[in-house]
């Protein structure tokens, strides 16, 4: 699924939040409001994780901040009403920074049924 990278509302800014439409939720196969990670996938744009124990109960994140060098965590929300069916992704700009995308940019999400974990892998 691709979608266009568009600005975060002012509501949004600062807060590690990704919003896309309840289409493009339905078929990432999660509900409003989890917490995801985003993974890069070099065929795929980013496999989208969910958090277990997350979904559907995530009001706010717990930090404003986006840590540097670390994995891509993001509250996966629902667009705003007049937002929905417009194929975007709203994001602020230190998320589309992390993500290495710019406001017009595609960017593809893709769900993932299962994940694996390579051997060797594991913590100790």
């Amino acid at each position: 699924m691709e979608l266009k990278v568009d600005k975060a509302n002012q509501y949004d800014a600062d807060k590690c939040i990704l919003r896309i439409d309840s289409k493009a939720l339905k078929n990432l196969g999660v509900k409003p409001d989890t917490i995801v990670e985003l993974i890069p996938n070099a065929e795929k744009g980013f496999d989208v994780v969910p958090q277990p124990d997350t979904e559907g109960k995530i009001d706010t994140f717990p930090s404003t901040e986006r840590p540097k060098n670390t994995r891509l965590f993001f509250v996966l929300r629902e667009l705003y009403m007049q937002d929905q069916n417009t194929n975007k992704a709203r994001l602020d700009e230190q998320d589309r920074e992390a993500l290495k995308l710019n406001v017009g940019d595609k960017i593809r999400l893709h769900k993932c049924e299962e994940w694996e974990i390579p051997d060797g892998d594991l913590m100790p």
